[in-house]
């Protein structure tokens, strides 16, 4: 069995949003992947925001909501989008 500290810190956030989907039962369709670094092109975050928009996905799991969105502005147009078309959103990061 493979030891936690062998996998990438992408990789253990993308195992903990993976057991929060198993628990629950839910389907992940699409796993969203970017560069953490301000000021690079997201790819990933933009097409989550698109199947949003588009309806492909109804829900998010992400490890923690600073994970997602790099400002405030950034956030507040998130969760607008997502209240908008009611997508539930779930962290699956440590809890304080």
């Amino acid at each position: 069995m493979g030891d936690d500290h062998d996998r990438s810190p992408v990789e253990r956030q993308v195992a903990a949003c993976r057991q929060i989907a198993a628990g629950e039962g839910w389907v992940i369709e699409r796993v969203y992947e970017d560069v953490a670094s301000s000021g690079v092109p997201r790819p990933g975050y933009d097409r989550m925001l698109a199947d949003i928009r588009s309806r492909v996905i109804d829900g998010v799991i992400v490890y923690d909501l600073d994970r997602l969105t790099r400002s405030a502005a950034e956030h507040a147009r998130f969760a607008d989008l997502v209240d908008r078309h009611r997508v539930a959103v779930v962290t699956a990061g440590p809890r304080s």
